[in-house]
C-alpha cells in the first residue's frame, strides 16, 4: 500500500472518530458545526472510498461455498443472530439503565415510514443506505484495512467505524448491537460477496415494515420463528465451515 494512501486512511478514521467524540462529548458550539463535522467526515469517507473502488475491487467469489437456497438462508440466519444479539444486549443495557429503552424504540422509528419525512427521506435508510454504506464501510473501509493489517483485525475496526458512524442517531446499546452488525456483514461481504451483503443490509432495514406484519397472523408467526431457527443453525454451521474465507 502506497503511503499516501496509508495517510488517506488514517484522515478518515481519525476525522470519523472525532466528529462522533465531539457530538457524545457534549461540547457542541453548535448544532450547525456538529452537522457540518459529520458530513464533512461522512463525505471524505465515501470520497476515498469510490477512489478506492478502482484500486480495492469489490470482492465476489469465484466460485460461491453456497448454493442460492443456501444463501437465502444464511443471509436470514444472520438476520436471527443479529436480532437476538440486539436484544440480548438492550436487555443488559435496561438492568443497569432502564431510562435507555425509550430512546432505543425511539432510534427504530428511522427505519419505519413516517409521514412528517419527504419520500426520499423514508426511503434512504430501506434502499440508498444499504447500497452507499456496503460500498464505503464494506469495500472501502474494510478493504483498504485488509492492506495494511491483517483480516480479523480489520473486521474488528472496520465494524467499529461502521458503528460509531451511527452513534449520533442511535443511544448506545444500539451502537454495539450495529457493531455486532458490522461484523457480520463484513464475514457475509467476504464470505459471499458485496451484493450477499446489500442484501442483508437490505433485510435488516425493512425489518421494521415487514415483522410487525408478521407478528400479527399467528400462522405466518410460527413459520417464521421455525424457519428463523432453521436459518440460524445454518449461519452458524456455514460461518464455521468456511472461517477461512472470512479469517485468512
Amino acid at each position: 500500500m502506497k503511503k499516501n494512501q496509508l495517510i488517506m486512511l488514517t484522515i478518515i478514521a481519525a476525522t470519523l472518530i472525532c466528529s462522533k467524540l465531539i457530538q457524545l462529548s457534549g461540547w457542541h458550539p453548535s448544532p450547525i458545526y456538529c452537522l457540518h463535522a459529520s458530513w464533512f467526515a461522512l463525505n471524505v469517507v465515501a470520497i476515498w472510498a469510490i477512489a478506492a473502488i478502482g484500486k480495492i475491487k469489490p470482492h465476489e467469489p469465484e466460485h460461491s461455498p453456497l448454493e442460492y437456497g443456501s444463501v437465502f438462508l444464511f443471509l436470514l440466519g444472520a438476520l436471527a443472530f443479529y436480532g437476538l444479539s440486539g436484544t440480548a444486549i438492550e436487555h443488559l443495557a435496561a438492568l443497569f439503565s432502564p431510562e435507555v429503552l425509550p430512546a432505543i424504540e425511539e432510534s427504530k422509528e428511522i427505519h419505519r415510514w413516517s409521514e412528517h419525512r419527504s419520500i426520499l427521506g423514508n426511503l434512504s435508510p430501506i434502499l440508498i443506505a444499504p447500497i452507499v454504506e456496503e460500498i464505503i464501510f464494506r469495500v472501502g473501509v474494510l478493504g483498504g484495512l485488509m492492506l495494511i493489517m491483517r483480516k480479523p483485525w480489520a473486521i474488528i475496526l472496520s465494524a467499529a467505524i461502521f458503528a460509531l458512524n451511527h452513534a449520533d442517531i442511535y443511544p448506545a446499546p444500539a451502537v454495539a448491537a450495529t457493531f455486532i452488525f458490522g461484523l457480520i456483514a463484513a464475514a457475509t461481504y467476504l464470505m459471499l460477496g458485496l451484493r450477499a451483503a446489500i442484501m442483508l443490509h437490505f433485510l435488516n432495514n425493512t425489518r421494521e415494515h415487514w415483522r410487525p406484519w408478521i407478528v400479527d397472523h399467528d400462522h405466518l408467526l410460527t413459520g417464521y420463528v421455525l424457519i428463523s431457527i432453521t436459518a440460524l443453525i445454518v449461519f452458524i454451521h456455514q460461518l464455521i465451515r468456511h472461517r477461512r474465507l472470512v479469517l485468512r
